[in-house]
């Protein structure tokens, strides 16, 4: 694994803001990092941060949206994003998987919602 690997699931946004449109949904960290996701169960291909090509497959699982990102190296990251009944926190888990760590890791965030109940912002709790 890489030191990029570790560094992207490391990543603690403060806030991150949602734009959800018809076909897409565009996270944006407060660091105007920002990710696509197209929620139709294909394969996405799109360049990180880095340059490098990576391939996101982004599919609605019941209520929790899920993202499986190649990485280099076998390395395999899947985040979830969940809104909760009450519509006011944004779960976001975020697990990594590589041959050669003992088990995957995972980290799990909860975000509390600004403003109205649609995910439009969130802040962390």
């Amino acid at each position: 694994m890489s030191a990029e690997d570790w560094d992207r699931l490391g990543q603690n946004p403060k806030f991150l803001s949602l734009d959800q449109q018809s076909d897409k949904l565009v996270v944006t960290d407060d660091s105007g990092n920002s990710q696509t996701f197209y929620p139709d169960g294909k394969k996405h291909d799109e360049k990180d941060e880095s340059g490098k090509k990576v391939s996101t497959k982004t599919e609605w699982q019941g209520n929790t949206l899920v993202a499986e990102t190649k990485l280099d190296h076998g390395t395999k990251l899947t985040q979830s994003f969940r809104l909760s009944d009450d519509g006011k926190q944004l779960t976001v888990v975020s697990r990594l998987e590589n041959s050669s760590l003992q088990g995957p890791v995972s980290i799990r965030r909860v975000y509390d919602m600004l403003g109205s109940t649609t995910p439009q912002s969130s802040s962390p709790k």
